[in-house]
C-alpha cells in the first residue's frame, strides 16, 4: 500500500481480543497500552492509555464476538470500512456485531461452498440460526 505521496504505507495496526499469537504480540491491544503507559510515566491510567491506542489504530483486527467489546463504542470516529474473513463460517448475527458502529462499507470475504455456518443447537437449527448474513446476501 502507498501513502498519498507514493511512499509505503505503514499503518498503525491493533490486535484486540485474547489468544493472541505470539508473532502478534508487539501489535496486541494490551502490550501497545502498557507501553503507552510506561511512556507517559504512568501519568495515564491503563484504560486512557488503551483508548489513545485504539484511537490512532488505522486497521484494528478482532473476532467477530469481540467487536462487541464495549471500548468500540467509546472511539472518537467509528470504522470506516469492516472487513468480515470466513464470512460464509459466521452465522448471521454474529455478522452483524461490528455492523452496530456504522461502518461506510462491509467486505465479506469467504466460500459458500466450504464449511457453512454452523450451530450445536438444535432449538437454534430449528430457528434458522445456521444461516450466514454472507449466504443470505
Amino acid at each position: 500500500m502507498l501513502n498519498n505521496e507514493g511512499n509505503p504505507l505503514l499503518p498503525v495496526v491493533v490486535r484486540v481480543g485474547p489468544n493472541v499469537k505470539e508473532t502478534l504480540l508487539d501489535v496486541s491491544l494490551d502490550a501497545l497500552s502498557k507501553k503507552r503507559q510506561a511512556e507517559s510515566g504512568d501519568s495515564l491510567s491503563y484504560e486512557a492509555a488503551r483508548m489513545a491506542v485504539l484511537n490512532e489504530a488505522q486497521i484494528v483486527c478482532t473476532t467477530l464476538s469481540c467487536a462487541g467489546y464495549s471500548m468500540f463504542s467509546q472511539l472518537k470516529q467509528g470504522f470506516d470500512t469492516v472487513l468480515i474473513d470466513e464470512a460464509a463460517q459466521a452465522v448471521e448475527v454474529s455478522t452483524l456485531i461490528p455492523l452496530k458502529y456504522a461502518c461506510r462499507r462491509l467486505i465479506m470475504v469467504g466460500d459458500p461452498q466450504q464449511l457453512p455456518a454452523t450451530v450445536f443447537s438444535d432449538h437454534a437449527t430449528q430457528h434458522n440460526y445456521e444461516q450466514s448474513l454472507f449466504l443470505r446476501l
